[in-house]
């Protein structure tokens, strides 16, 4: 069985793996991962330095995978620019031929959602709101005491509203 000693083992040497990628001066890759999900960004100068440093991240994390024997799946795969240019560079390079990554406005990081554009492509947050919201309606009417009403609004109301809210 994959243990999770295993799994973070496999991930701290991805990210060094990664992060070691040969790139132009003044071009930084990071990643970042939680368990089986993991990351990797890239700060450079101009749009198209960042979108080359992802390119040959991507190779150097591929020839990772390959090593160890981790298959990606591209489905649950995302490109991500958080400006125009660099979606114009993300396009071409990882989203019209292989890897064939969809190119995202807003994504969920550990919960999170990180969005570009102001606005999210998720609306699973309008439900969960109201969910929390309906939740909270009925802990008001509990048979508990106010101090017990707090606990259970901070332990069961509020994470429900705050996960995936925006960065």
């Amino acid at each position: 069985s994959f243990s999770l000693q295993a799994a973070l083992g496999l991930l701290s040497i991805w990210t060094k793996h990664v992060e070691s990628t040969p790139v132009l001066q003044d071009t930084t890759i990071s990643t970042g991962g939680f368990l089986d999900d993991n990351n990797m960004r890239c700060v450079a100068k101009t749009a198209e330095a960042a979108v080359q440093g992802l390119e040959k991240a991507w190779q150097r994390s591929l020839q990772f995978d390959a090593l160890s024997g981790i298959q990606v799946n591209n489905s649950k795969t995302s490109c991500f620019g958080n400006t125009k240019p660099c979606r114009n560079f993300l396009q071409p390079a990882f989203c019209q031929n292989e890897p064939s990554l969809k190119l995202v406005n807003s994504f969920v990081l550990v919960g999170g959602m990180v969005t570009a554009c102001g606005f999210t492509e998720n609306d699973n947050r309008e439900k969960r709101v109201q969910k929390a919201s309906n939740r909270l309606k009925r802990g008001r009417y509990a048979p508990l005491a106010f101090s017990q009403r707090v606990h259970m609004i901070q332990s069961a109301v509020m994470p429900m509203a705050l996960f995936g809210c925006e960065i």
